[in-house]
């Protein structure tokens, strides 16, 4: 009974992440067509909290982030390309727990003034080592809100994203917090 459970749950979350895809793709075809779409770029870092398992072992890691999102002047939508890092240490221990993230994902602009609040969901592989062990991938997903205020040709940013790698079982999740510098054209 324990394995039909276990085989229906990986069902779901596989269609869930089918869904985002399909979000994030519908969600471009727009920004494509227009000939106003701009590139921008952001870079960040910041403490990453680890959650569940992980969390009982080890403690606050850092995270490093770069996104380059591709917007339209005048619409609210986005697609983004994220390229993150982050690592983790055991408490009493040498070991480490290291994640490399590339996710593709929307972000869409609640609100857009001199500050912006802007919310984003992403899918996409998380390559994972935990100490000298052999590197993983893993599919994950993430979501998160952040806040922009502008000082000209510049952003500065802060952004909280939960991170969650699949199957949950095995998985990893994080909630990274980072603040940073965005440069929009």
């Amino acid at each position: 009974m324990r394995t039909v459970g276990s085989a229906l749950a990986g069902i779901q979350m596989r269609a869930i992440l089918l869904l985002l895809l399909c979000a994030v793709v519908c969600g471009s075809l727009p920004l494509a067509a227009r000939a106003e779409t701009a590139l921008g770029a952001r870079a960040g870092v910041g403490p990453t909290f680890p959650q569940g398992d992980l969390g009982e072992v080890t403690n606050t890691g850092l995270h490093l982030v770069g996104i380059t999102d591709i917007h339209s002047g005048s619409g609210p939508l986005a697609v983004e390309i994220l390229v993150a890092y982050q690592n983790f240490r055991a408490d009493r221990s040498e070991n480490q727990f290291r994640d490399w993230i590339l996710t593709g994902g929307i972000q869409y602009a609640f609100l857009r003034k001199r500050t912006t609040l802007y919310g984003v969901l992403g899918i996409g592989p998380y390559i994972q080592r935990y100490d000298y062990q052999n590197w993983q991938t893993r599919f994950g997903a993430n979501a998160g809100l952040g806040v922009a205020y502008s000082l000209g040709d510049f952003d500065l940013f802060v952004e909280a994203r939960v991170h969650q790698t699949f199957p949950t079982s095995f998985g990893v999740l994080s909630v990274p917090v980072v603040a940073g510098i965005w440069l929009r054209p």
